[in-house]
């Protein structure tokens, strides 16, 4: 699977663009500003409908346009895919040929795709909750039933939330099984997915950075020794002072720490983003091992903060996943393409496209 052909209109600076992409890597080079993350931020609006820079789709047009659009070629085993975003009337309306799509979760498997940018460093910074997303892509991927247990979850969750809200004494408990029900087919699945994660994980790091007592902890939001409901009865009357459920799998985490210290308070930026970057494209890796297809994988920007040595491995990590690649830098000879059997360059000026060598 990879994405042959990209057009966006009226997206930031990208006025009319309509680029023919290599099948292998795509190297975008450009100065800052020039339009380069704007390309990603459009293949990433196709993939997942949203941008990865913006909370609100009305800033990615153009200037005083109050329209934009994004149209792509998905080449499948299967056949040809023609994806369309369009955003208008503050509306962002997404098409497969001529059948609407509903669901971006629909978009989501027609097009899979991982991204390492300039704000992944706040996997390890912002929170559990982004590090749950980053655990919960993957389990998507591989386990289809993952997502309609996870929406019953979230159902069940919120009216015991509501009852403790109201203080209905009588009736939280009722949902505590409810919850165990689904919360341990979500665990379950979770558990083995980092598990399996980690097999991909460790080999990578240990090819990017010297870190070895850099763990990796599963923590599935309650304690593992006492089942969900159980718990939930014995910790009620502190729900009911919150008036909200503190534990369970809506509060999992993922553990990334350096000599039992967490990496984001001992690594340095370099070492943070080859962490990241190695996290991502173990992702990628698991998901082509597991599905038996590759997904995009978009690296904002890789140069940054990394050495000759430590480019040179990544490149080599990402040419080894056989999935379509798109790099972006400020300057193309810090990229060597030689691991790449098929690349294209392509430069950027304000946001006008131009084939390289």
């Amino acid at each position: 699977m990879y994405l042959r052909r990209l057009r966006a209109v009226q997206l930031r600076n990208l006025i009319n663009v309509d680029l023919e992409l290599s099948p292998q890597c795509n190297l975008i080079c450009g100065q800052n500003g020039s339009g380069k993350t704007s390309l990603l931020e459009a293949i990433y609006l196709l993939a997942r409908a949203k941008s990865f820079r913006t909370n609100r789709l009305s800033r990615l047009a153009h200037f005083s346009e109050k329209a934009f659009s994004v149209n792509g070629e998905i080449e499948h085993d299967h056949g040809v895919h023609k994806l369309k975003a369009r955003y208008e009337a503050r509306e962002l309306k997404l098409m497969d040929g001529e059948e609407i799509i509903k669901r971006s979760s629909d978009l989501a498997t027609l097009l899979p795709l991982t991204l390492v940018s300039t704000d992944s460093h706040k996997l390890f910074t912002d929170g559990p909750k982004q590090r749950r997303k980053f655990i919960d892509w993957g389990v998507f991927h591989v386990k289809p039933p993952f997502l309609d247990a996870w929406r019953a979850y979230c159902r069940a969750l919120g009216q015991r939330n509501a009852l403790l809200r109201h203080e209905r004494i009588d009736t939280v408990s009722s949902w505590n099984h409810e919850l165990e029900r689904m919360a341990v087919e979500i665990d379950a699945w979770r558990s083995d997915y980092i598990a399996a994660l980690i097999a991909h994980f460790l080999p990578m790091l240990r090819s990017l950075v010297d870190l070895p007592d850099l763990s990796i902890e599963y923590k599935r939001g309650w304690p593992s020794d006492i089942a969900l409901s159980d718990h939930l009865l014995v910790n009620q009357n502190r729900d009911l002072r919150l008036g909200y459920t503190r534990d369970g799998p809506h509060t999992a985490d993922l553990a990334i720490k350096v000599s039992g210290v967490p990496v984001q308070e001992c690594a340095s930026r370099g070492q943070q983003k080859l962490i990241i970057s190695a996290l991502y494209l173990a992702q990628a890796a698991l998901f082509s091992e597991q599905l038996d297809k590759t997904c995009l994988v978009l690296v904002d920007d890789l140069p940054a903060e990394l050495d000759a040595e430590r480019r040179s491995y990544l490149l080599s990590l990402l040419s080894s996943l056989k999935a379509q690649v798109f790099i972006t830098a400020i300057d193309g000879r810090d990229i060597d393409l030689n691991a790449f059997s098929q690349h294209k360059v392509f430069h950027v000026k304000q946001g006008v496209f131009s084939l390289g060598s």
